[in-house]
């Protein structure tokens, strides 16, 4: 970006981003109001609530399990439900106008803590972008983000793939939570929260905890044992000021990229102008489809080209396409979750492209490894071995 003095004014196109009053913005797409006083706070999207009654808020549920919850993986440690409080709305102000961005401040009070979260919805962005910082100061409970959608099975990443899940209680999940109701989706991405709730079609993100540094299982008190609650000097996790953005999106969005933009944001850099070989814009790599993501890209071990090292995301096949330099590379294709390494070198027409395993030995491309025949169960083991 640069100053141009006298430029013209541009004119933009499509629904501009606006504060429609002072408690409530949109762009077109969605709209988020919020009131003094109120349970929630109102999403819509094209005019239809995004949530059921009172809204997305937040609620304080007892959590007396210490550090690893329940040792013997007690019911009531897995389904955290016992409210506690029960937030609500208690300061709404516009914060930026439009027309580019509008956002919508929103200061949210329950217990001895408060959560204040930053609305922002971009011209022609079909996202709501969310920025939220906590103080935390409650004791042997849990805070947790409410978003009463009325599903009835969430998708959410974990490590190497995804897994569909019901009303099971607590649960870890990835970077993005899928909720899925009828016809109806939603979604939802986060830097910061990985773990969830289904209950009564209400999807809940653990924002916060507040258990005693290394404590094991920590009933409710017990009439007949005494009470058994820690002293209330022993420090507590959580405890203080604690920052994270989250993205509330349609379920069919793709979330693994709306995560990703919010863990790996754009870095802007300043610099003055000066004069050089390249071009004042461009692009040094691109990948596509967006279900694949780069895990490794390095020189190769033998000097010649590059190593490339994918992973698709999404579970269902992907023909590769690598933007490298300026120029087309097909790679080819992956199945669904599918990790594989490849060779890229400099040939006489573009690039060629070559796959290898992990330790950059051309493979057979019929079959994952190298093809190693050993009788008995260590020929077994010898193959697994040179695959990785």
């Amino acid at each position: 970006m640069g100053w141009v003095e006298g430029a013209r004014k541009l004119k933009a196109n499509g629904v501009l981003a606006r504060a429609n009053s002072d408690h409530e913005i949109g762009n077109g797409i969605y709209t988020v109001n919020a009131r003094k006083g109120a349970a929630g706070v109102q999403v819509r999207r094209r005019g239809k609530s995004v949530f059921h009654s009172p809204g997305l808020t937040a609620v304080t549920v007892a959590d007396t399990w210490g550090s690893w919850g329940g040792d013997s993986e007690q019911k009531a440690s897995l389904c955290l439900s016992e409210v506690i409080h029960r937030w609500k709305v208690a300061d709404v102000r516009v914060a930026e106008q439009g027309p580019e961005r509008a956002a919508l401040w929103v200061l949210l009070r329950g217990g001895n803590s408060s959560l204040e979260l930053m609305f922002r919805l971009a011209r022609g962005r079909a996202a709501v972008d969310v920025q939220a910082r906590v103080l935390w100061n409650d004791d042997l409970a849990r805070l947790k983000l409410v978003m009463p959608v009325g599903g009835k099975t969430t998708c959410c990443e974990v490590p190497g793939g995804l897994i569909t899940r019901g009303e099971v209680g607590e649960m870890p999940g990835g970077r993005w939570v899928r909720v899925r109701g009828g016809k109806a989706s939603f979604g939802f991405a986060s830097n910061a929260l990985y773990n969830f709730d289904l209950t009564d079609g209400t999807l809940r993100a653990t924002v916060a905890r507040a258990s005693r540094y290394a404590k094991t299982s920590n009933p409710l008190p017990d009439p007949a044992q005494g009470n058994r609650q820690p002293p209330p000097w022993h420090p507590v996790v959580d405890r203080g000021e604690l920052n994270f953005s989250f993205v509330l999106a349609d379920g069919d969005a793709d979330l693994g990229r709306l995560a990703c933009e919010l863990e790996q944001p754009p870095v802007a850099a300043i610099v003055p102008a000066h004069p050089g070989r390249l071009p004042r814009a461009g692009s040094l790599s691109a990948l596509k489809p967006g279900n694949v993501r780069i895990l490794a890209l390095k020189p190769a071990e033998n000097g010649i080209g590059w190593i490339l090292r994918l992973q698709e995301t999404a579970g269902k096949k992907a023909r590769v396409e690598w933007q490298w330099l300026g120029r087309k590379v097909e790679i080819g294709e992956l199945t669904p979750f599918q990790l594989a390494t490849f060779r890229v070198e400099p040939a006489a027409k573009g690039f060629k492209v070559t796959r290898t395993d992990i330790v950059e030995r051309e493979k057979d491309n019929s079959s994952f490894g190298p093809r190693v025949r050993r009788p008995g169960r260590a020929g077994r083991l010898q193959q697994e071995h040179s695959s990785l």
